[in-house]
């Protein structure tokens, strides 16, 4: 996961800032450099090491998160800061990076990607961090020569990983988690099979496995959908209720349980 920062140079110069966050971190485990898209004076970058999904949302960030990053930093309304989540390739199939490829950038699905994103990504100045390329289909290559291509909203040109570049920056711990929530079980949705073509592709495909494969280590991603009452016409369809009714178990629990951050979500940063 890269995570891109801008300090809040009023309080703290950035030397101080890295050298706080450095702490709650394995020096091994995390990397703070600068990146030429961010601003000069007050920008960086924080890089995680290669980290399982559940390592990620139960162990790497437990003491970044309780440090209160948002003292220090803004991630939200840094300029232009993003978040970008790498992914293995070696663990997916040619078929399935394929079948990525066609989903994040389906015109279909545009919409949707971009309120995931929490970011404008359609947009002519979005061009400069992200872009869609809509006339991807199934058999549209992989990798394609050209730095442009770097900014493509799933990002193939590298070699040992993938690359989600969608997301705005945003260290609150719900949204921050809901991003890699999401990154997760559309990856697990895509692995479920090995189609050799670019068929069932559209979010309504995607939530349709989602809300047959809940599990509360997707709750962070549920309680957004929750929200959106994106699955509340489940609950008048009969053979649908039993897997509603295990749905909402999960989103409850997790509200019962995370009333603070939940909280602290609605507030808004400053």
């Amino acid at each position: 996961i890269e995570v891109e920062l801008h300090t809040r140079s009023e309080n703290y110069s950035r030397h101080e800032v890295v050298t706080k966050l450095m702490r709650t971190f394995d020096n091994e485990e995390v990397m703070f450099k600068r990146d030429g898209s961010l601003c000069r004076i007050n920008g960086f970058e924080m890089v995680s090491t290669n980290c399982t999904f559940d390592y990620h949302k139960n162990h790497f960030w437990n003491e970044f998160f309780s440090l209160n990053p948002n003292e220090f930093v803004k991630a939200w309304h840094g300029k232009e800061c993003g978040i970008h989540i790498h992914c293995s390739r070696e663990s997916f199939t040619e078929n399935q990076l394929r079948r990525l490829n066609v989903f994040y950038n389906h015109i279909s699905n545009t919409d949707f990607i971009e309120k995931m994103s929490c970011r404008d990504l359609t947009s002519e100045n979005s061009t400069t961090y992200v872009n869609f390329r809509p006339e991807r289909d199934f058999n549209s290559p992989l990798y394609t020569s050209g730095s442009h291509n770097k900014y493509s909203v799933i990002n193939f040109n590298n070699t040992d990983t993938f690359e989600i570049r969608i997301f705005r920056s945003n260290i609150k711990q719900i949204s921050f988690f809901r991003y890699l929530e999401f990154v997760h079980t559309v990856n697990l949705w895509i692995k479920s099979n090995d189609k050799s073509d670019d068929s069932n592709l559209l979010v309504v495909d995607y939530l349709n496995w989602l809300i047959q494969n809940v599990h509360k280590d997707f709750s962070n991603l549920l309680i957004y959908f929750d929200d959106k009452q994106e699955f509340e016409h489940l609950k008048y369809i009969e053979e649908w209720k039993p897997i509603y009714l295990n749905y909402k178990t999960i989103v409850q629990d997790f509200r019962t349980d995370n009333s603070e951050l939940i909280n602290q979500e609605i507030e808004s940063e400053n």
